[in-house]
């Protein structure tokens, strides 16, 4: 049986364009007698409550037609403090204030700086109220996100 997740992606990753978003995830969790479809969406030009309104509008009229059982249907941005997840999220987000949590050699370790670089899988990151640059192999970093400065 094919899984909800997929069910979803088969409906939006088609329209993206012409919807004016990119799919950032999707989760679901099975409660008792429903489910609870969470979809994060992004897009250039920011999430806004109506643009969810309208890919909610858009997803549960095409979820009905093949969602068996009660449903809820959520839709909403990663928020500003968006977990970074591939390399071109690094590039996207270039000047801004991340959190990087590495582990190397049974240490873990966790770094607040600004994204300067992306560069054959070595990400430089300016270290935070220091002129510090680090540079930290992608294969070493177990979680990384934005973080919100307040100014």
């Amino acid at each position: 049986m094919q899984s909800i997740i997929d069910k979803v992606r088969e409906v939006i990753i088609p329209h993206q364009e012409e919807l004016n978003i990119n799919l950032f995830d999707i989760k679901c969790v099975r409660l008792k007698k429903s489910w609870l479809i969470r979809i994060f969406i992004d897009s250039e030009n920011g999430v806004t409550v109506d643009k969810c309104e309208e890919i909610s509008h858009f997803i549960g009229s095409r979820l009905d037609n093949f969602m068996e059982g009660k449903y809820r249907l959520e839709v909403s941005s990663p928020g500003i403090e968006r977990p970074l997840r591939n390399k071109e999220d690094y590039q996207r987000y270039k000047g801004h204030l991340a959190e990087i949590k590495i582990s190397s050699q049974d240490l873990k370790k966790s770094y607040l700086g600004y994204i300067k670089d992306l560069k054959d899988d070595i990400l430089t990151l300016q270290v935070k109220d220091t002129s510090e640059l680090i540079q930290i192999p992608c294969q070493e970093i177990i979680k990384a996100k934005l973080r919100l400065e307040l100014k």
